[in-house]
C-alpha cells in the first residue's frame, strides 16, 4: 500500500495512519518552510498561514501555523495512537514506513518530499536515536496516483496549490 505501519490499537484501521491528529501535527512540524521556499522557489514565495493571503479581505497577519520544530514533531509522534510522553505509542516505539508520493514533473512537490524524507531519516534520528520513522520519495504519474486513490491504496500524496486571485481591491 506504500505505507508500513506498526501494530495499531484495536479498531484502528491501518489505512488511516494520518487519521490520528498527532501524526498530522508531527508531519506539519517536519519541514523547514524557509529552506523549502528557498530550494523550491528560489526564495520568491511566501508560506501563507491560511488560504486567505495578504491583500484579501479577512486576512489575519497574526494567524498561527505550524513551525519547523523537531522536538515538537517527536513529542507528537510519541502521543499518536494513545501514547504519552512517558509511554509512547506504536508510531514512535515500533516505527513506520511511508512513501512520500508526488506527481512526476513537479519539482516543487519533489523538493517537499525530499525534505520530509531527510527529516524523518536523518534529522529526527540525530535528535533521538530511538525514533524509527522512515520515508521514501516516489514520483508517479498523475493518473497512477488517481487510480491508487480510487483503490484506497495511498495514505498520502503531495499536492500543491498556486492560487490565482483576482485583484483584492
Amino acid at each position: 500500500t506504500g505505507t508500513y505501519l506498526p501494530e495499531m490499537p484495536p479498531g484502528t484501521p491501518k489505512h488511516d495512519f494520518f487519521g490520528d491528529i498527532h501524526i498530522r501535527r508531527a508531519f506539519a512540524h517536519l519541514v523547514n518552510h524557509t529552506a523549502y521556499l528557498e530550494a523550491a522557489f528560489l526564495g520568491e514565495a511566501i508560506w501563507p498561514s491560511s488560504i486567505i493571503i495578504d491583500g484579501l479581505k479577512y486576512h489575519n497577519p497574526d494567524q498561527q501555523f505550524y513551525q519547523y520544530d523537531l522536538n515538537e514533531a517527536l513529542r507528537e509522534f510519541k502521543l499518536a495512537f494513545g501514547g504519552t510522553e512517558e509511554n509512547p505509542g506504536p508510531a514512535y516505539t515500533q516505527g513506520f514506513f511511508v512513501h512520500l508520493i508526488y506527481t512526476t514533473g513537479y519539482t516543487m512537490r519533489q523538493k517537499y518530499c525530499e525534505m520530509l524524507e531527510y527529516t524523518l531519516e536523518t534529522a529526527l534520528r540525530e535528535k533521538d536515536p530511538n525514533f524509527k520513522g522512515e520515508g521514501r520519495v516516489l514520483g508517479l504519474w498523475g493518473y497512477v496516483i488517481r487510480l491508487l486513490c480510487i483503490a484506497r491504496q495511498l495514505s498520502n500524496w503531495m499536492v500543491g496549490w498556486v492560487a490565482d486571485f483576482a485583484d483584492a481591491d
